[in-house]
């Protein structure tokens, strides 16, 4: 591939991904964030810290309680997170930004054009990983061995028509 295609390439593959993930947030907003205030959540662990308190204790190491509370309110918060408006919208933006970006590698691969074939699987690729870090809320409440499947089958498709189409290109 010529300094013109890699350059169109690398130009469509960083647009893409640009404008498809920002286009997505424009159109499909998430709410703010869940805030301790909003939920049923606030719980005193203060309580358990001890009024004298030496400077070099850490306050994890204040007490068990102390630690028992906080581990109440994070999973108490994380319950509350999962059924809130911004889990919704963050969870169907994961899925539409997923589908998008296979299906940007899929067109990539089809396409007979090996500059813009080749910005569009770039581009899959970086949507895909922007669609983790922006829906990062959602992706860390599944289960890792859902993460690990589905990275799996990106990982295949990639390898797959890795062979199929590019290396048959050649």
């Amino acid at each position: 591939m010529g300094l013109t295609k890699t350059f169109l390439a690398l130009g469509i593959m960083i647009v893409f991904a640009l404008f498809i993930g920002y286009g997505l947030f424009v159109i499909y907003e998430p709410p703010e964030r869940l805030s301790l205030s909003d939920t049923n959540c606030q719980m005193n662990c203060s309580k358990f810290i001890p009024e004298k308190v030496n400077s070099t204790i850490r306050p994890i190491e204040f007490d068990e309680k102390y630690d028992e509370c906080w581990k109440e309110q994070e999973d108490c918060m994380d319950e509350a997170r999962v059924g809130s408006p911004r889990y919704n919208v963050l969870r169907n933006s994961f899925y539409i930004l997923l589908l998008l970006s296979i299906g940007a590698i899929l067109f990539g691969m089809f396409t007979k054009f090996e500059g813009i074939g080749s910005g569009f699987i770039g581009g899959g690729i970086i949507l895909l990983l922007y669609s983790l870090i922006y829906t990062g809320e959602y992706w860390w409440t599944l289960s890792k061995y859902f993460k690990l499947i589905a990275l799996g089958i990106v990982l295949f498709i990639l390898i797959y028509f890795g062979f199929k189409k590019v290396e048959k290109r050649k």
